[in-house]
């Protein structure tokens, strides 16, 4: 399948399996070599049940690889990206959730509804605003993904005047696949970030 996007960035740096939250998709060693150059990320005292159930951040034992099941494209170059790298205890749950939204809405609503723009999954990271802090991103442990991240950014609520795309009613079936299947909407559960899903037994 072979599918036109428009995109304004081009800061790819690895292939495919590369992940992100509203930034460079870059291949999983890179991001896991730069981030213990600067390693400064502790997992805050909220997160410790995170680190005992998914394990310490960047061990890469605990890593698999899933394939979509739709045409997916980088969200920031406009290039397909075939597959992802996630965390193994949430590869099952994470290919209900795409398989049911294929089945779902099939590939040319799954197109004009943006649903195929990759933003990122696998990070090694702080969290946005908390880089002095060092407290990672669940990206950093595999176990949150982002979908169609120009249209919901980071900064978009509902009462923006320009606000998320995932707050209209025909994004309400959509976001509640998530939820079937074990994973949560930090749009929908906090008025903001609307492109992030993350496993629902992480804490935001």
């Amino acid at each position: 399948f072979f599918f036109s996007s428009r995109r304004r960035h081009t800061r790819l740096q690895g292939e495919w399996s590369s992940d992100v939250c509203s930034s460079d998709l870059e291949d999983p060693n890179n991001i896991i070599s730069r981030a213990n150059e600067k390693t400064s990320l502790r997992p805050a005292p909220i997160q410790s049940g995170i680190v005992k159930k998914y394990g310490e951040i960047g061990d890469t034992s605990q890593l698999t690889t899933i394939k979509f099941p739709y045409p997916m494209y980088d969200a920031y170059t406009g290039r397909p990206v075939y597959t992802t790298t996630v965390h193994k205890l949430v590869k099952d749950s994470l290919e209900k959730v795409l398989n049911e939204i294929y089945t779902t809405y099939r590939l040319d609503k799954i197109k004009t509804l943006r649903l195929d723009q990759f933003g990122g999954l696998y990070n090694v990271r702080a969290i946005r605003g908390k880089e002095a802090e060092g407290i990672p991103s669940v990206h950093s442990w595999g176990i949150a993904i982002d979908i169609d991240p120009y249209f919901n950014s980071l900064e978009q609520k509902a009462s923006s005047k320009n606000p998320p795309a995932f707050i209209k009613p025909e994004y309400k079936q959509f976001i509640d696949i998530w939820y079937k299947y074990g994973w949560t909407s930090f749009g929908r559960e906090k008025g903001y970030d609307y492109m992030h899903f993350q496993i629902a037994d992480a804490p935001f």
